[in-house]
């Protein structure tokens, strides 16, 4: 018999492809397909080995991990348990953002195959993650607040603080959804100071609900969004170790290709936010983006300025690397070049 190599993801991928149900003397595919949210706990690996051979899965892509997964709920209830949805999901926030939805699985009694990413099996990777497209003028006591994807690592870069308190940065847990919510309780706890949240659009769909309760609680907040049309952090990383675009922008449904590898979606942020009670700016050079920073801060209730970023022109290159699990096996020669520079970076590393 023949040994077959592949990784552990891409054999997961293969069994759930192959597995079927069989009522009432008729057989069809247990496993519809995998909703999708990557980070960079599962990209390189579950999805490396879905953009190589995803056999009939069909692949989604969530913007929130509960909602996929709910999402998934709610299908395989429809189905009547005949037919379900996996769930994949990074390590940290997208692994615990799924908790909830396994309890409405649970107590429902619905199946749902929940792929949440595990830890690092060594303490080296301990990955600051790296947005921030333009660099611009705010009052010097105003306070910016931030989160997750590249924000952080070109904020720590780029941002000089000019008083203390001002830079409000989570870094432990690199949590999506962070920024805007976090925002409403600095304005609740610094009420005079001008806030202002740094955030993507994949992190602003992620979660923004406190957005509305600070318009009900009179708590103006200010929402600076830089819509690149994708999770542009994880793309980036991705595309670096071989792979291509995949599942990381937001992308139409190809008819043709059956896949999400059609046009770019156009999300209007500036006019949904309006329709909270925001006040909002479309933004789509430097002057707009100063005429709209200057007005906002006129403002009494809460603004968002909807900046809209050209996709593939974030910052590149960070004199660093990444401790990623990247496939061993693949049918890309990109991926195993990219697995045996990493393997050089390896015997550089601090050991612990």
């Amino acid at each position: 018999m023949k040994t077959i190599r592949m990784t552990t993801a891409q054999a997961l991928v293969r069994f759930l492809d192959n597995q079927y149900i069989e009522f009432d003397g008729v057989e069809q595919k247990f496993v519809r397909g995998v909703f999708t949210l990557f980070g960079h706990g599962n990209v390189l690996g579950i999805g490396q080995a879905l953009e190589d051979d995803p056999g009939e899965l069909i692949v989604h892509q969530g913007k929130n991990e509960q909602g996929m997964a709910h999402a998934a709920i709610g299908y395989a209830k429809q189905m009547h348990r005949r037919q379900i949805y996996a769930c994949t999901s990074s390590i940290g926030p997208g692994a615990a953002n799924m908790v909830t939805a396994a309890g409405t699985a649970t107590a429902n009694r619905i199946p749902v195959l929940f792929l949440p990413g595990d830890t690092y099996a060594t303490r080296q990777p301990d990955p600051v993650l790296q947005q921030i497209e333009q660099y611009y003028i705010i009052d010097d006591d105003a306070i910016v607040v931030g989160s997750s994807g590249s924000l952080p690592g070109d904020m720590q870069r780029m941002w000089r603080a000019k008083a203390p308190d001002t830079y409000h940065m989570e870094y432990g847990y690199s949590c999506m959804g962070y920024e805007i919510n976090a925002a409403l309780g600095v304005k609740m706890a610094r009420p005079n100071v001008e806030v202002y949240a740094m955030v993507g659009d994949g992190s602003y769909l992620m979660l923004h609900s406190e957005l509305i309760t600070s318009i009900q609680e009179r708590k103006k907040i200010n929402v600076v969004l830089f819509d690149n049309a994708s999770f542009g952090c994880i793309n980036n990383l991705q595309m670096g170790h071989g792979m291509g675009s995949f599942g990381t922008e937001f992308r139409m449904r190809n008819e043709k290709t059956g896949k999400l590898d059609g046009e770019l979606m156009c999300i209007d942020f500036a006019k949904c936010a309006e329709g909270y009670g925001c006040k909002t700016y479309r933004v789509k050079n430097e002057e707009e983006l100063r005429d709209a920073m200057e007005d906002a801060k006129k403002q009494t209730v809460s603004t968002l300025i909807d900046i809209k970023v050209l996709p593939k022109t974030m910052t590149h290159d960070y004199e660093s690397w990444w401790r990623v699990g990247n496939a061993e096996v693949a049918n890309k020669p990109e991926i195993v070049k990219a697995t045996e520079e990493l393997k050089k970076e390896l015997k550089k590393a601090r050991k612990y």
